[in-house]
């Protein structure tokens, strides 16, 4: 079954409901390192929502946040820093319709790609992003992680 929903960009004002959900989500990844706690993370995500260091996508239902995707600037560097969906939402289509959205936000930035890292012991994000055309790139910034990465297709506008 996949849900129905809707896209947005993030607000300042989201930063509480983000921070909740990317707790949520995140007790599913395998995680070697925990999260701060919650006070601190919404401080951090107060900080990149204030300071535009990030484009975030969320995704509502019902106006209920069901999934977050956050994309680094510059845009045109194409990496995706964290995609969060609530755990009640796993596969039904959020994952996949937000990385849709961050690749054509890279794609329109000139981005030739899409980056991300995810965690080593995360067996089901990595099945997701290969399923959805990622490779292991072999670069992460830690141990602990896993680099991919997808090559965005040109879209040409011409017409003949």
């Amino acid at each position: 079954m996949r849900d129905t929903f809707s896209l947005r960009y993030a607000s300042l004002a989201d930063a509480a409901a983000i921070s909740r959900l990317e707790l949520r989500s995140a007790q599913h990844e395998a995680r070697l390192y925990p999260l701060p706690p919650y006070p601190e993370l919404c401080a951090i995500w107060r900080q990149r929502l204030s300071d535009n260091s990030y484009v975030t996508i969320l995704a509502e239902s019902a106006d209920v946040l069901v999934g977050v995707a956050a994309l680094q600037q510059p845009l045109h560097a194409g990496y995706l820093m964290a995609l969060y969906i609530a755990p009640e939402h796993f596969r039904r289509g959020v994952g996949a319709v937000l990385m849709h959205a961050a690749e054509e936000v890279s794609r329109q930035a000139g981005a030739p790609k899409i980056q991300l890292e995810v965690e080593v012991r995360n067996l089901r994000g990595q099945a997701f992003y290969r399923a959805l055309g990622f490779e292991e790139s072999g670069v992460s910034s830690a141990a602990h992680l896993l680099a991919y990465a997808k090559t965005l297709a040109k879209i040409s506008a011409e017409l003949t």
